[in-house]
């Protein structure tokens, strides 16, 4: 299976723009060239059955991976109750809530939805508003998915039934978002008694407002609806656990067991994922050497920025970025995290600048980071050379 990219649009340039090109980059070329013509077992995968990508030849996510993930995360909550006083596995449930959509302050505006991590890592689920549930004992994954009116056909597409949402994410069962109380009620139910508690209408109405889960006292209960809860030692941001019904509060677990878990799930990549993470990444590299070949003098670091997405997007189906773009040329080299809004990469490169480009693409909630730097005029200066021959010696040593 070879890699063959479509054509590209190539921007206009000067033909000498480059009298002499930096041997580094030659070198990158060449290893990129070679990406290409060889076979590509990371874009043609040998997973076999459902799966997820943005169409012609683009990777292939399947659906298999999630499902590792899952049993993954089930095996480190089953090994921990394990060696607890209350082992029963029966009641307890793993309830997460996805990405919600927003609108860009007051407006109707949609910024481009982007899953939550966690969410991601578990269902794979693309879209916002979706909550989902791992049962503890039987390993059964539900999705909740929310029902939208009508008039949502008209504004932004055909909506899927629930068995089209069950078939896409290859999960056991999916319902609606209005149906969580009820169904977490059934899970906890059986926790509390061998007997299993049947719903009858009556019994709906009284769960509304909390009255009835005799069936799941907490006191005599192996019940619990596990939360994510945790701090993000990178960011020292913390995960907050999802609000739960009155009639469902005594269940829950709101420490950080679920997401300290999750978190150590994560760390160690499947064959699956890091198949996924090589091809995100040699994809990356692609781009980087393209937004290389045809920054010059006299462009803005925007221009740059854009070469990079637009051939990840085209090429790839690469349409996120793992984080803002950084193309910092000149002193802007030295900003850690250039880039942003106050500082949008708008710069007008010079001649004898040193561009400093930190890009990594992004695919299926994947990401890649790679940072490079080389002259923008093709050609370092002996000073430049030195330190960049200096640091790349150091990386070749350590590698």
């Amino acid at each position: 299976h070879v890699r063959r990219l479509p054509p590209l649009y190539h921007p206009p340039h000067h033909s000498n723009r480059h009298q002499t090109t930096f041997h580094h980059q030659s070198i990158v070329l060449v290893r990129v060239n070679a990406l290409i013509l060889r076979e590509e077992p990371s874009i043609m995968s040998s997973d076999t059955g459902p799966f997820y990508s943005m169409g012609m030849q683009t990777y292939r996510v399947h659906l298999a991976l999630y499902a590792t993930n899952r049993e993954k995360l089930l095996n480190y909550l089953r090994s921990h109750y394990s060696s607890c006083d209350n082992p029963n596995l029966a009641g307890k449930v793993v309830y997460l809530e996805g990405g919600i959509s927003t609108t860009r302050d007051a407006t109707d505006h949609e910024p481009l939805f982007r899953q939550e991590s966690y969410f991601h890592y578990l269902f794979g689920v693309r879209e916002p508003d979706v909550c989902g549930c791992l049962e503890l004992d039987t390993g059964r994954a539900t999705l909740f998915i929310p029902k939208l009116p009508e008039d949502y056909a008209t504004i932004m597409g055909r909506i899927k039934t629930c068995e089209e949402v069950k078939e896409e994410y290859g999960v056991d069962e999916v319902r609606y978002v209005e149906d969580i109380e009820e169904y977490l009620l059934e899970i906890v139910a059986r926790g509390g008694s061998s007997k299993t508690h049947e719903t009858t209408s009556d019994d709906a109405e009284e769960k509304k407002d909390g009255s009835n889960h005799d069936n799941a006292s907490p006191s005599s209960s192996s019940a619990q609806i596990l939360l994510m809860s945790g701090l993000n030692t990178d960011s020292g941001k913390t995960s907050q656990a999802p609000t739960l019904p009155k009639s469902l509060q005594p269940f829950a677990d709101s420490t950080d067991l679920l997401h300290n878990l999750l978190a150590e799930c994560r760390v160690v990549k499947s064959p699956q994922e890091r198949q996924l993470m090589r091809h995100v990444t040699e994809l990356t590299s692609l781009a980087h050497v393209y937004t290389m070949s045809r920054t010059q003098p006299g462009m803005m670091e925007y221009q740059s920025e854009s070469l990079f997405k637009h051939y990840a997007y085209y090429n790839f189906g690469s349409r996120h970025l793992g984080y803002t773009a950084i193309c910092g040329c000149g002193p802007n080299g030295a900003v850690l995290h250039y880039g942003h809004a106050g500082a949008p990469n708008d710069r007008q490169l010079q001649d004898g600048d040193m561009c400093l480009f930190d890009l990594g693409a992004e695919y299926s909630c994947y990401g890649s980071d790679v940072t490079c730097s080389f002259p923008a005029n093709g050609k370092f200066t002996d000073k430049q050379r030195k330190v960049y021959e200096g640091v790349l010696n150091a990386q070749i040593a350590v590698y």
